[in-house]
């Protein structure tokens, strides 16, 4: 493949996603999707208000005169490639967080949420190379370069709570417990937990990336999480200020406060005081025509600001009961209930696709709100089958 053999059919650059065209079924990530991905900036205006997608590394000299040459790799940069069936992926490919942190590898580079759930990915990197320094004169610089970015594809503890054995906390060998894998990365100076099997928390979490492999259940357990960010897990229980979470499940039963996108939502939630939930592209897990999950905005505390936007599928909001309140639901074909528990008068304000039921006593504001009972019954339909 190439420029003129094109792999991808388009690429989405708010949810950063590289979407492969139909049929295609291998894909190098450097000859295919980076020289394709800079090929479409270079062409495409719309792209370019946007931070860079992917980058190129690697073909280092391996000895003076330059002949060898190490592997070339791509780095998706926050970014993934959404593919349509079986895929062979014929070279290496690295994930960077939103920091520029590298945190994964492979498969992590797959959006597998997107993709389709049967969907075989083979990953054939080429062998890992073998670094020989001699004890003379040091590292060159290509050498010192290469061996910088190893470590940093090791920055990151490992934890599988299902594993027998206790390891050292790399991929292949990773630790079975919060506890030790946490000391570990205390100790150095490591912010990247890689979660296999569900974990409780067991102390603060202070600007870490925790990302999950297979949806592990996390229950965050009342910890101090600020600024931290969660990415491909089951979230549930109550935390201390703000996180990030990306193509999560949100389970009810906690709380929201911090920013929330491409995620699904079930349950009972609420914004403690001062909070500021931003759900944005989420979804509801409702299986019924009940108004789920449930939005629970604190009752008469100081202040909460709740905001959904481009919101699919079934909610319900109460206790809107203070003057300093505000939420703003913005329905991408959905349905939103509000019950008798919200007092606030202009508070709540609803614009979009779909279907408002308002059980309160105060007033809800609509702004060019679809109002359609076919909209919202479709959705629901859809929901539940």
């Amino acid at each position: 493949m190439s420029v003129a053999n094109p792999v991808i059919d388009h690429i989405d650059p708010i949810s950063r996603k590289i979407y492969l065209l139909s049929g295609v079924d291998e894909y190098h990530p450097v000859e295919d999707i980076y020289k394709e991905v800079r090929h479409l900036r270079r062409t495409t205006e719309s792209l370019r208000g946007f931070d860079i997608f992917i980058t190129a590394g690697g073909s280092l000299p391996k000895n003076v005169a330059g002949t060898e040459r190490t592997p070339r790799y791509a780095i998706f940069h926050d970014c993934q490639i959404v593919i349509s069936g079986d895929t062979y992926v014929a070279g290496e490919q690295l994930f960077a967080d939103a920091t520029g942190a590298l945190v994964g590898k492979g498969k992590d580079c797959i959006d597998r949420i997107l993709s389709p759930a049967d969907a075989y990915v083979e990953y054939a990197p080429p062998e890992a190379e073998v670094i020989v320094v001699s004890t003379g004169s040091g590292l060159s610089i290509e050498e010192h370069d290469m061996l910088y970015r190893l470590k940093h594809l090791e920055r990151a503890v490992y934890i599988d709570s299902s594993a027998v054995i206790n390891g050292d906390g790399s991929q292949g060998n990773p630790f079975n417990n919060i506890q030790d894998a946490a000391d570990y990365a205390e100790s150095n100076s490591i912010t990247t937990l890689v979660i296999l099997a569900e974990i409780t928390l067991d102390r603060a979490f202070e600007s870490f990336t925790i990302k999950g492999i297979g949806y592990p259940i996390i229950n965050t357990n009342g910890q101090d999480l600020s600024n931290s960010e969660f990415t491909n897990c089951e979230l549930t229980g109550i935390y201390q200020n703000r996180i990030v979470a990306k193509n999560c499940s949100l389970i009810g039963g906690s709380y929201l406060n911090g920013e929330f996108s491409f995620c699904s939502v079930y349950g009972s939630f609420e914004i403690p005081d001062g909070g500021i939930a931003y759900l944005n592209c989420c979804s509801s897990r409702s299986l019924d025509f009940s108004p789920q999950p449930w939005f629970d905005i604190g009752g008469l505390h100081g202040s909460a600001t709740f905001l959904l936007t481009n919101y699919k599928g079934t909610g319900a909001i109460s206790n809107c009961t203070s003057p300093a309140d505000l939420v703003r639901v913005s329905l991408n074909s959905g349905l939103i209930y509000i019950d008798e528990t919200n007092t606030e008068d202009y508070a709540i304000g609803v614009i979009g696709n779909g279907l408002l039921i308002n059980d309160s006593n105060s007033f809800a504001s609509e702004h060019n709100l679809i109002n359609k009972d076919g909209i919202a019954e479709t959705v629901l339909n859809t929901v539940s089958s």
